[in-house]
């Protein structure tokens, strides 16, 4: 059986975000938007051992990410 992990504070904040990001994504692709969010996500998690602390919390962090998709 795999091994629960206690998410951190972080790790929680970037979660609560999602609908106000996936708010943002639906204004720019509404037939993608469900693509696009899980593919910030995972971008967003992957990218946590860079993020710098910032007074807003993670919100700027992860707009960022939502703003500047891959090429």
């Amino acid at each position: 059986m795999a091994r629960a992990t206690i998410p951190s504070p972080l790790t929680t904040e970037l979660v609560a975000l999602r609908s106000q990001v996936a708010g943002l994504l639906q204004r720019r692709s509404d037939a993608l938007a469900t693509d696009r969010m899980q593919e910030l996500m995972l971008r967003a998690f992957a990218a946590l051992s860079d993020y710098t602390p910032h007074p807003d919390g993670v919100r700027p962090f992860l707009f960022g990410i939502a703003k500047n998709p891959p090429q």
